[in-house]
């Protein structure tokens, strides 16, 4: 009963720091522990304000083992590592991503993404998420848990510098103009309870391709693909990770109806070098700390974006495991910069027939 009154005022708070921040805040993008676990990477290339919630979760065991159709409840498969708890997080996180105002044109380019992760861990709901969504769905066994847990208050603090490349054109009246291209250099920062972290990443966002003129106001293709490389270092929640990694992805994008009420879906498949340690080495046969590496990573994302609102979900299926950094969901809205969410809340809710009778 206890527990169940500490999960109901962690959501309580979590629900009031959306309210105070909706009004207060125009901003989510992407911040630990999503960048490791699937999560779309790529940097904003253009001034965005997106507010959202985020999902995580890490077992500790792997799904329940099959034998001639049957699960086996009772015969957890292998730990995946020294932690000996499953985590579930839930975070509230916001971004903005500006221009740098700079005197000189031609560094106009210059894009700051800052964003802000505020949340608990618990494993509700994504304990549900796993096992009676995603796990029923597919016909899986599922994950079993033994310790959980359980942070109230979790914070976070994101920054990233990157340079969008542009290109020298000639426009119609034959004038140099600068076009912008989808090719981006920078470096960034996270720190907060979760870890600690510095990276730098290159890449290209969304290079058009199978794109017909004809066709073009009804669907497109994209395609992305970036680096990143980075320093870590232990928050309060990983206490023990690798001291650095490399995480490469790339995805293909279906944009539809782009002039009109946009929709993108997006496949990526991204590889990481892992953040957390392998420690099967047994202690007497370990020679050096060098006999404790990273566990590589693999996942694939699927992005859906439908006017303002994002959905992603991310899962390591594609490292064939249910275990360590399993799978995530964000669920976001953008705004244009300018725009506030409680003041586009209260104009639709005075919209209503009831509002609209009393006025």
């Amino acid at each position: 009963m206890k527990s169940k009154t500490s999960l109901r005022k962690n959501y309580i708070f979590l629900f009031a720091v959306f309210i105070f921040l909706t009004m207060r805040v125009h901003a989510q993008n992407i911040v630990a522990p999503a960048s490791h676990w699937g999560g779309l990477m790529y940097p904003n290339l253009e001034p965005t304000k997106e507010i959202g919630l985020q999902f995580a979760n890490f077992t500790e065991f792997d799904k329940n083992k099959e034998v001639d159709g049957v699960c086996l409840t009772d015969d957890p498969r292998g730990r995946y590592n020294h932690i000996e708890e499953t985590i579930g997080f839930n975070i509230l996180a916001i971004s903005q991503t500006r221009n740098l105002i700079r005197k000189d044109k031609f560094q106009s380019n210059f894009l700051y993404q800052s964003a802000l992760l505020f949340g608990f861990t618990s494993d509700q709901p994504t304990e549900i998420f796993q096992n009676e969504v995603i796990h029923s769905l597919a016909g899986l066994c599922t994950v079993p848990r033994n310790k959980k847990r359980s942070d109230p208050f979790l914070l976070g603090y994101s920054g990233q510098l990157n340079y969008n490349f542009f290109a020298l054109d000639r426009s119609s009246q034959s004038s140099i103009q600068f076009s912008p291209t989808p090719i981006f250099a920078g470096a960034g920062f996270s720190f907060g309870t979760v870890m600690q972290e510095l990276f730098t990443q290159i890449g290209f966002h969304n290079y058009k391709f199978l794109n017909f003129r004809a066709t073009e106001r009804w669907f497109y293709f994209s395609f992305s693909a970036m680096s990143r490389l980075g320093v870590a270092y232990k928050g309060l929640v990983f206490d023990n990770i690798a001291n650095q990694y490399m995480a490469n992805q790339a995805s293909i994008r279906l944009h539809l109806l782009a002039y009109s009420f946009p929709i993108n879906l997006e496949l990526a498949v991204t590889g990481h070098s892992g953040v957390f340690l392998n420690d099967a080495v047994s202690a007497e046969n370990a020679v050096s700390v060098n006999d404790v590496v990273p566990l590589p990573e693999y996942f694939y994302s699927l992005r859906l974006e439908m006017g303002s609102f994002i959905f992603e979900t991310f899962n390591d299926q594609l490292g064939g495991k249910d275990k360590g950094p399993t799978y995530g969901v964000r669920v976001s809205y953008r705004l244009l910069p300018g725009e506030s969410l409680a003041k586009k809340a209260l104009a639709g809710l005075f919209k209503l027939p009831i509002f609209r009778n009393l006025l």
